[in-house]
């Protein structure tokens, strides 16, 4: 178990040693890299939890607005907001960027 955790946790540092999306030339210096290295496993923490309780809301809320007729705008605003909320919460940024 100590190795899984351990694994976790190295891969979890790893994702703050790559570049910043749109500057993947320039690398992360001093305080910079060590504030993305050490603060983007407590995002990827908070984050993976986050996500999973937008899923599991979602999930029942998007079938209720499905049964709605599609002319009905309330299941169209239901569903695009369920969808930002999905995009927001689960999607980037994975990586802390100074």
């Amino acid at each position: 178990m100590r190795r899984i955790v351990l694994t976790g946790l190295v891969l979890a540092l790893l994702g703050g040693c790559v570049a910043a999306p749109g500057d993947p030339v320039a690398p992360a210096s001093g305080g910079a890299g060590v504030l993305t290295a050490v603060a983007t496993p407590a995002l990827v923490i908070a984050k993976v939890p986050l996500c999973t309780l937008t899923l599991i809301a979602a999930a029942p809320l998007g079938a209720t607005a499905a049964l709605l007729p599609p002319s009905d705008p309330l299941g169209a605003e239901t569903r695009q907001g369920l969808a930002d909320g999905i995009n927001q919460n689960c999607g980037p940024p994975w990586v802390v960027t100074p």
